[in-house]
């Protein structure tokens, strides 16, 4: 996926700059969400009318 909007800058940028999601699909996004959770991820559930993210 490439995002628009950004700008560009010599060297590196901070994470508040820049920030980073991985995406990855799975068969259930509680369980995924919950594992995270259990090893010191932060995680917020979102649903939608066409499904259920987190990030």
């Amino acid at each position: 996926m490439i995002e628009t909007g950004g700008h560009a800058r010599d060297g590196r940028k901070s994470n508040a700059e820049n920030p980073t999601m991985l995406r990855f699909n799975v068969k259930d996004v509680d369980s995924a969400a919950d594992l995270l959770e259990a090893r010191g991820v932060p995680v917020r559930r979102k649903s939608f009318d066409w499904g259920l993210v987190a990030t």
